[in-house]
This record gives C-alpha cells, structure tokens and sequence, in this order.
C-alpha cells in the first residue's frame, strides 16, 4: 500500500470502550455471577488439608461449567506465609488450620470478564490480630467505596487517601483503561466500570488480606455488583 497513511488506532478504541453499555454492563455482571459460583465452589472445599491448585481447579471446574470460556488470569490463591507479601499465583502448597487464604478469581461470559477477591480463615475463626487485620482491609474497601461518584478524579482519590492506585478497568480486558491511579487525572462517568482493590493489609508471621469488588460507576455514585459477603461479619 504505497499510497496509504497508517494511523495508530488504539487511542481512539481504548476511548470508545471507557463508557460500557447496558449490554455490555450485563455480561460483566454474568461474569461475575460465574466468578462467585467458582468462588464458592473452592469454598466449599477449604478445609486444612486441601492444596491451593486444588481450590484453583475447583473454581475453574465450576466457572466452565457455567460457560466461562477463559480465565482473567491463572486465578490466584495464596495461603499462609504466601499472603504477606501477596504472592499473586498459587501453588501446591498445603492449605494449613488457621491459615488465611486469598482467592483471586475472574471468569469470562461474551467476551467480557470479571475479577474479585475475598479473604478466609482456613478451618475455624479469625483469632484477634486477624480480626484486625480484616477490620482494617474491609475499613479501606468501605472508604473507597463510598467516594467513588461522576466528576472526581482519581488522583484526587488517590490524594485523599495518601495511595497510589484505588483500582483498575475492567471490561473485554481483565486490566484495561481507564485506570485508577494518581496519575489518572480524568473525571469519573457514568458507565464506567472498574475493579476496586485494597492495599495490602497484612503482618509478617501472620499473613495478609487482600479485598477486590466490581463496580460500575453511576450518576449519584456506584453500583456494587459483586455481592458476595465479606469474611468479617
């Protein structure tokens, strides 16, 4: 082509994909129904005994049953020593009594994905130190939460918050624009859609929380679809 001039598109087809539509709004929340399904199919094995890769098998299982046609990524599960600092794949590594375990899952319904995460006590209750240690992980979730609304900034947020990222796009990419940075100086709109993270609670000997929820942003707030209950009632 002698004659033609090449442009790079990518710029304008990120932009086109910041606002999601209703359509594509539902199948990010049937995404994350088959995520939660997967979920709780290794939660229903957690027990002291059962290997990460197994919990990981599990939720893979059950999210191909309900049509998920690919992962967001490996799908994380940490355990123990592995959740501070996070480590952010799994392995064989024996699930322990009394041990916390991270599970990270996303599934993908049409094209468009999910991604969430929620902390466990293996095999019994929380003991105080990671009582805390979940109060404070579910205390940042709650404070970003209920700031997220049409015209802020992220950078205001993560100003507001002494943070350097509150969370990332979410859409036909499990990690796509626009993000949640400070350096992210754009206004929020309606339509848009992100996974909202925590920073990482933790404790060296006692292990680490890590908390993610699915939004879409609206015109009074967000919606918060990803419903399933945290560790601490």
């Amino acid at each position: 082509f002698p004659k033609t001039q090449f442009v790079n598109g990518q710029k304008i087809m990120l932009s086109a994909r910041e606002i999601k539509t209703t359509d594509e709004i539902n199948c990010m929340k049937l995404a994350y129904a088959i995520s939660e399904a997967g979920l709780q199919a290794a939660v229903d094995i957690l027990r002291p005994g059962v290997r990460e890769c197994e919990l990981v098998g599990e939720c893979l299982r059950k999210m191909s049953d309900f049509g998920s046609e690919v992962a967001q990524c490996s799908e994380v599960v940490n355990s123990g020593p592995g959740s501070y600092p996070y480590r952010r794949f799994h392995t064989d590594r024996i699930v322990q009594h009394g041990d916390f375990v991270n599970m990270d899952f996303g599934g993908c319904f049409s094209g468009y994905f999910a991604d969430f995460c929620r902390t466990f006590v293996c095999g019994g209750n929380p003991t105080p130190v990671q009582s805390d240690l979940l109060k404070q992980a579910y205390d940042l979730q709650m404070q970003s939460l209920t700031s997220i609304k049409p015209g802020v900034t992220p950078a205001e947020l993560c100003a507001k918050f002494g943070r350097q990222m509150i969370g990332h796009g979410l859409g036909i990419s499990a990690f796509e624009g626009p993000h949640m940075r400070a350096s992210d100086t754009y206004e929020l709109k309606p339509g848009m859609t992100f996974s909202i993270v925590t920073p990482l609670v933790g404790k060296d000997g006692i292990g680490g929380v890590h908390l993610e929820d699915e939004i879409v942003v609206t015109e009074s707030g967000i919606d918060l679809y990803s419903t399933y209950p945290y560790t601490l009632n």
